[in-house]
């Protein structure tokens, strides 16, 4: 609906005023913090059609306004004002994701509980999409007498571990010809292409060396299963029961949500690139009324992943928009640095 200036004005300081204060905004607040002449009267019936609308909430019969998620809705997407970050806090920020810039899986974890710690919210960050990543190497440890770990590294920074055991004694100059073997075979190949009947075909037909490998070529499947797997980073979890906005069911429910992995990546990842916004009842699964999340992609090598913050609807979501958009930017960045990748 095209509403007029005076509708978007008087909505636009409702929905401040009720984020910076958390309580109902009535009509002499909104007439004070205009920027034009108009009488409470007016502003009465302005928000009295705002209300029948569906943009604005009436709690009480003799209260103010609140927003309701249309009302938020429209704020979010035509009303709110951009806000730039201060020079300090991006000092901060880059300093935090320097200091662990040294492994793409600290840097994502640092960042995950750096963006808790600036918006005193839930954090949820994502690791890249791992479909076109290679093999850059593989080294193994001995833990034991018939044990050992593999170490499998991809051409997108991803490091994953797996323990193997042999039925046969392992020795340094064993784990050697493994490498040599295992280098020769798979570098450079992607994990996609290490499924475990790939590995029997190719057990089948190779050396007596392969077969007695099967340990091995074992592990390596299972880490690089593991390593093609978008991983959700939390941080934060217990803010969300640092608010009075949202109750114990709320948060509850909110904790399930959290760790339904498959739910979070259709969120996350459902929408254009870019900050975007999810409001309450009207974008999130049912159960989820009570809180809002706002996401953006950051991007390295063509690739994107997810970061944003999960609060109560009553958010401040201009000065957030700005923080994560500067945070998902940055550690695209820092990633890239990492990876030698440009970006």
């Amino acid at each position: 609906m095209d509403f007029g200036e005076r509708k978007c004005k008087i909505l636009s300081v409702i929905i401040k005023k009720h984020i910076e204060f958390g309580v109902p905004v009535g009509s002499k607040t909104v007439c004070e913090a205009l920027d034009i002449s108009v009488s409470s009267a007016t502003v009465r019936n302005e928000m009295a059609e705002l209300s029948g609308l569906g943009y604005l909430d009436q709690p009480h019969t003799s209260a103010g306004r609140i927003p309701s998620c249309l009302g938020y809705r429209l704020y979010v997407n035509r009303l709110m004002e951009s806000e730039f970050l201060p020079e300090e806090e991006k000092h901060f920020i880059n300093g935090v994701l320097c200091s662990a810039a040294d492994d793409p899986e600290h840097l994502l974890n640092e960042t995950a509980k750096l963006l808790s710690k600036i918006t005193n919210l839930t954090a949820v960050l994502t690791t890249p999409p791992n479909s076109e990543a290679r093999i850059r190497d593989i080294r193994f440890v001995i833990t034991g007498k018939r044990n050992a770990m593999l170490i499998l590294m991809t051409t997108t920074g991803i490091v994953r571990n797996k323990l193997f055991r042999c039925d046969y004694n392992i020795t340094e100059e064993l784990v050697g010809a493994f490498k040599r073997v295992i280098i020769d075979k798979f570098k450079g190949k992607f994990l996609k292409d290490l499924t475990p009947e790939s590995m029997n075909m190719l057990a089948a037909a190779e050396s007596d060396m392969l077969l007695l490998m099967s340990p091995v070529l074992n592990a390596l499947t299972e880490a690089a299963h593991e390593a093609l797997e978008i991983r959700v980073k939390i941080a934060g979890e217990t803010n969300l029961f640092a608010t009075s906005e949202l109750s114990s069911d709320d948060a509850i429910k909110i904790f399930k949500f959290l760790r339904n992995k498959e739910d979070m990546l259709k969120i996350l990842f459902s929408r254009k690139r870019g900050i975007n916004a999810f409001i309450g009842e009207e974008d999130l699964f049912p159960g989820l009324g009570a809180v809002s999340i706002i996401t953006s992609r950051y991007s390295v090598g063509g690739r994107s992943g997810a970061v944003g913050v999960i609060g109560p609807v009553r958010m401040d979501y201009s000065g957030l928009t700005a923080k994560i958009k500067y945070l998902s930017n940055a550690v695209g960045g820092w990633l890239g640095r990492i990876l030698e990748i440009d970006v």
